[in-house]
Formats: structure tokens, sequence, C-alpha cells
């Protein structure tokens, strides 16, 4: 049980700095000055890092549900 709450904090906290690169990636893309340079940003950048991240996040979720289901105890205790 211990084990379990102290993962859910970690996953808490990576979440907290997903959410946090997130919005410094978003806000990052508008702040070009020229639209070329806003398309090639939006591109080459922002989609696939948005992508990653939000990955990331969705991991985190699964991995939540799966340590905290009725044989989650015996998985992190696994791990």
């Amino acid at each position: 049980m211990l084990l379990q709450l102290f993962l859910s904090l970690l996953a808490l906290l990576v979440a907290i700095g997903d959410i946090t690169a997130l919005a410094m990636l978003l806000s990052w893309q508008e702040s070009t000055a020229a639209q070329p340079d806003h398309r090639y940003r939006l591109l080459t950048t922002v989609v696939p890092g948005v992508g990653a991240l939000l990955l990331l996040l969705l991991g985190l979720l699964f991995g939540l549900f799966i340590l905290w289901s009725p044989a989650g105890a015996a998985w992190a205790a696994q791990v």
C-alpha cells in the first residue's frame, strides 16, 4: 500500500512537470514574429513534442490504473 502511494505521488509529480512542459511548448510556439517561422515551429517542434508529452501523460494514467487495480499490489511488488 505504501509503495502504491509513493508511486502515485511520483506519477503526480511527473504529470505536473509534463503539463508545465506542454504549456511552455505551446507558449513558445506562439512567441514567433513571422508567419513562416510560426508554421515551421509548429510542424517541426510543437506537434511532435505535444504528441510525446501527451503519450507520456496517457502512459502515466494507464500505469496508475494498473497500479490501483485489484492485482496492482502484486504487480508493484514485482517491479
